[in-house]
């Protein structure tokens, strides 16, 4: 068997092998820090590294011999994935330690119980991630780094086997590609940036985005683009959109058929293979069936060549059917058909999605895990075995996804048994329960059963209501997704669900506060992931819940008890963006830019909402309110002089008639 302890060493032949072994061997080595104690022993091993090319670009394995491990490796790439898979096994070290707060016992050594290991191939020729919607942490420097949420983000998605990454949205996607690179991952691109170029409207600001008045503008920064990547292993994506990652014609209403922009798409994809074939060989490339494309493609708008990874979308939610455009949800089948199926299919998948409707950014999803496990495995079934790569926006709010689907990449089958056994092996069953409730308990706004409310239901259908109620309109038409009729009748809706899901999150909060109890080693990690997740979307169902019925009072022309419902509202709106900052260490400033789902902001309409309520009344004299809620019963009605302090703005006059009356 073979034992390692802080004395033994690595060893191969650093002139054979490149920078992504390189860094694996340092995280090896900080990986031995963590868990191994300095001894006084004098005996001496090594891991030994050693090529065979025999074994084939992704496979390794090892076996002791006097003492030492030997490691054969079919290339440097295998190589570091060996490493941080003995990482794993031999000093415990699990794929998201960094992004799930492993805590660390250290030991004098370490032994393998096995002395033999072979990998297994994968499922997927091409395994990664998006890093996208990336507010979190590119806002995010722990400790001062302001790399390090990257690198940790790469080494992590290595660990699970992956080896293709979109690192980073518009501007981070070129300034950290070649960080990804050197580690080892292949490149691929955005479906909005074709090749990994600069967005056309930056590079030319006073240019329109058209490819017919200015082609050979576009096939420079296309070109731009390849010379930057050249040295780097690249999946280049193919394909053409507006500069707001919208459909091209948005910049260009000249295409006006679903004919001539099929057109434009296959001359431009063309054109993009071909100066690609200036360059290299047999490059590998893809395209994004994914939005306007999945259209125009299964209408037979668009031509792709045989030599092209068709890239199917899921819509958002789980299911492999197209997105949700506003009211447009068509919902057509997203998998390969027919021809399709002798082609190489890949597939780009949401364990998070931001739509401005309902989806899930800051928290896990709410959709079932069952029918993730039906969609995925089907799609497999279905020859989408090429590549697949996953949006992982921030990385550790969707800890479950990333590693349950890392299972199956490696097999074709789902399965979230090594998340739930590696990092909550105490009351392991209790919590997939819990976890199987977050998303039984979550709102479900329609027939489908994809369509689940996350966080970005409770502040954008808080926010447009609240511009309806504003602006007096009589109905909300960026809510007719969740809701049509009159702004009562989506009031009336959004009260009625709120109330149930409160009812279910209040329960599922205790359940949570009674596990925690139970917990030693895993405690710290669940109260600030799961119970965390959950006592947050209870808070936001009374924050959305008090403010409808603050609506509804105030169409009924209640003034005065709308706007104290409209300060409840606020003041857990508050509470929420608290809860989601309540994490310790590092953690503490993770969220702090939660920018997008963004709770503070609908803490701050809420109160402008409370200043609006008070011009029915209470405007312009501005004392009267104040008078009424904040003054003792005798001077309440006694007006010798107007009022005997500053006028205070509606929330903090809400918080002192609160204080007064020993509310909460």
């Amino acid at each position: 068997m073979f034992t390692i302890n802080s004395n033994t060493k690595i060893k191969y032949n650093k002139k054979q092998m490149s920078s992504s072994l390189s860094y694996a061997e340092r995280s090896f080595l900080r990986d031995m820090e963590k868990t191994l104690l300095q001894t006084s022993a004098k005996n001496r091993n090594s891991i030994i590294i050693s090529l065979n090319e025999s074994l084939g670009k992704e496979s390794y394995n090892w076996q002791e011999k006097d003492g030492d491990l030997i490691i054969l490796a079919g290339s440097d790439i295998a190589a570091s994935y060996a490493l941080y898979k003995l990482s794993e096994i031999l000093l415990g070290v699990k794929p998201l330690w960094f992004w799930m707060e492993q805590e660390f016992e250290k030991k004098e050594s370490r032994t393998l119980l096995e002395d033999h290991y072979q990998s297994e191939e994968f499922a997927f020729k091409y395994r990664g991630w998006f890093i996208n919607d990336e507010v979190l942490i590119s806002a995010w420097h722990p400790n001062g780094d302001s790399l390090l949420p990257w690198i940790m983000a790469f080494e992590a998605l290595m660990r699970l086997g992956g080896n293709t990454v979109i690192p980073g949205t518009d501007k981070n996607g070129r300034k950290y590609r070649h960080i990804a690179s050197s580690m080892g991952l292949k490149i691929t691109h955005h479906h909005a940036e074709p090749l990994g170029a600069e967005m056309f409207s930056r590079v030319y600001p006073n240019q329109k985005p058209s490819y017919l008045k200015s082609p050979e503008l576009f096939e420079k920064i296309w070109r731009d683009a390849i010379n930057d990547q050249k040295d780097m292993d690249v999946i280049w994506t193919l394909g053409f959109r507006g500069q707001g990652d919208v459909p091209f014609w948005e910049n260009d209403p000249s295409f006006d058929t679903d004919q001539k922009r099929g057109a434009l798409l296959s001359h431009v994809i063309q054109k993009q293979i071909d100066i690609l074939k200036e360059y290299f060989e047999n490059p590998k490339m893809g395209v994004n069936i994914y939005g306007e494309m999945a259209k125009l493609y299964n209408e037979g708008y668009v031509y792709l060549p045989d030599d092209v990874i068709r890239i199917w979308g899921d819509n958002g939610y789980g299911s492999m059917v197209s997105r949700r455009q506003g009211l447009d949800n068509p919902r057509t089948p997203a998998l390969p058909v027919k021809d399709d199926l002798t082609k190489d299919n890949g597939m780009y998948y949401h364990a998070s999605f931001y739509d401005l409707q309902a989806a899930n950014h800051i928290t896990p999803s709410t959709v079932s895990l069952d029918l993730i496990k039906r969609e995925l495995e089907t799609a497999y079934d279905s020859k989408i075995d090429d590549l697949i790569v996953v949006n992982a926006s921030n990385i550790r709010p969707h800890a479950l996804l990333l590693t349950s689907i890392a299972t199956y990449w490696e097999s074709g089958k789902f399965s979230t048994e090594d998340y739930f056994n590696l990092y909550f092996p105490e009351e392991t069953k209790t919590i997939e329960k819990i976890v199987d409730c977050y998303s039984k308990y979550a709102i479900t706004y329609s027939s489908h059963e994809d369509d689940k409310a996350s966080d970005q239901f409770y502040t954008y259908v808080a926010r447009s209501l609240l511009r309806a109620l504003m602006l007096r309109e009589d109905s909300e038409e960026t809510v007719y997704w969740y809701k049509d009729g009159s702004i009562r009748e989506q009031l009336t809706c959004f009260k009625k669900e709120l109330e149930e899901a409160l009812a279910r999150y209040k329960k599922l909060d205790r359940k949570c506060k009674a596990i925690s109890k139970k917990l030693s080693n895993s405690k710290r990690i669940f109260n600030e992931t799961w119970a965390m997740y959950i006592r947050l979307y209870k808070t936001l169902s009374e924050a959305n819940l008090r403010l409808a019925e603050s609506g509804l009072l105030l169409l009924d022309k209640n003034y005065i008890d709308s706007f104290i419902k409209a300060g409840d509202s606020a003041l857990l709106f508050d509470k929420a963006d608290s809860i989601l900052n309540s994490n310790e260490g590092i953690w503490s400033t993770f969220y702090k830019n939660d920018c997008l789902t963004d709770i503070s902001q609908c803490f701050d309409l809420m109160k402008m909402f409370m200043e609006y309520i008070r011009q029915y009344e209470d405007a312009p004299e501005y004392f009267k309110w104040q008078r009424k809620l904040t003054y003792k019963e005798e001077d309440k009605n006694v007006v010798l002089i107007t009022n005997y302090e500053k006028h205070l703005s509606g929330y903090d006059m809400y918080l002192k008639h609160r204080k007064m009356n020993k509310r909460g």
